[in-house]
């Protein structure tokens, strides 16, 4: 009938083929984030008790901290400027700063630190990602097809504060004497103007 458009065959062919790549893509890219760098739970209690059996002494460092209280004078904890009449240089002997800069005390081996002794990591702890931003370029104005959200008000504050990890783009401009210039610059110091919104799609900036 007139009036009608009956759509091709053409055009959900190449609906269908674009949405297995997006599917594809996200697929892959899961797989990719769950395997980033991850190590399994048989390999954590391994290096573990393979680390005690090496080192037969574990102190914390506030333990170690405490331990070392008193060796020298406190001059951040002192209400009060010292002065030449303090002589604080000699209230420390060469052993205690022997133990304060290496480490040594009786025992020929400074002590080991282990951060494991302060923290204890919860059992409950589980493995999250943060993905900076995602950027995309259109290629066709369909994605507009809900409308736009226009925003006749620039912002005060500019959205970018880096360069997105895309390479410097080419801008063109005028010089001090009006002569036409381009350059290259990084698209966070490129003056740009937010537009507005695709409506339907109102997390994307």
């Amino acid at each position: 009938t007139a009036g009608t458009v009956m759509p091709s065959a053409h055009s959900d062919s190449e609906d269908e083929a674009n949405l297995s790549q997006v599917t594809c893509l996200a697929r892959r890219l899961t797989d990719q984030l769950l395997a980033f760098r991850g190590c399994c739970a048989d390999c954590h209690r391994q290096r573990k008790s393979q680390h005690e059996e090496d080192m037969g002494q574990h102190s914390s460092l506030q333990a170690y901290l405490s331990s070392t209280a008193g060796l020298c004078p406190d001059i951040l904890g002192s209400t009060q400027m010292p002065s030449a009449a303090d002589e604080l240089a000699a209230k420390t002997d060469a052993t205690s700063r022997r133990q304060i800069f290496c480490g040594l005390g009786e025992e020929e081996t400074p002590p080991h630190i282990c951060l494991d002794e302060d923290e204890r990591v919860s059992e409950d702890a589980g493995v999250t990602f943060d993905i900076d931003s995602i950027t995309g370029l259109l290629t066709s104005i369909a994605v507009a097809k809900q409308g736009i959200r226009w925003l006749p008000t620039q912002m005060p504050i500019s959205d970018l504060r880096s360069d997105l990890h895309l390479s410097p783009i080419e801008v063109h401009f005028s010089g001090s004497r009006g002569e036409a210039r381009r350059s290259r610059r990084p698209i966070h110091q490129v003056p740009h103007y937010t537009f507005g919104r695709l409506i339907g799609f109102e997390d994307i900036s």
